[in-house]
């Protein structure tokens, strides 16, 4: 995939609510470790909510190039361990 392309995900599933199963293979899904979203013109969330496509009004994953992204003198934080922001008392 090239810098700007656009994806998005479909799940297919066990639709089954009464054990929390509610797979529609008919929903376009964002990527959760996309680095970027495009929200369309013509977005609805009530199109995600309600039964079938939504591939129209969808918000999409796109990929991009962070090489590209304009820091404006700013530097990305790499090779800086995560510390918790709290300790567990006991």
């Amino acid at each position: 995939m090239k810098p700007g392309q656009l994806y998005g995900y479909r799940v297919q599933r066990l639709f089954d609510p009464a054990s929390g199963m509610r797979f529609d293979p008919a929903k376009v899904l964002l990527d959760p470790y996309g680095r970027g979203v495009v929200v369309p013109k013509n977005y609805t969330r009530e199109a995600a909510r309600v039964e079938g496509d939504n591939s129209a009004t969808a918000m999409k994953s796109v990929v991009v190039d962070l090489r590209a992204y304009d820091w404006e003198g700013d530097t990305p934080l790499q090779g800086r361990p995560l510390k918790p922001l709290f300790t567990r008392c006991m």
